[in-house]
């Protein structure tokens, strides 16, 4: 689940949390979010 919590500079900022819920992680651009989701993409394959 994606939360933005402001926009500022024409990027989000917010955390995501993953679905199992054990993990959340806050970014502060949407490329860090696209990174933080690749991350754990890697990891699953």
């Amino acid at each position: 689940m994606v939360r933005i919590i402001s926009q500022e500079n024409s990027t989000w900022q917010g955390q995501v949390t993953w679905l199992d819920g054990e993990q959340t992680e806050s970014f502060r651009s949407m490329l860090e979010l696209i990174k933080l989701m690749d991350a754990v993409i890697e990891k699953r394959e």
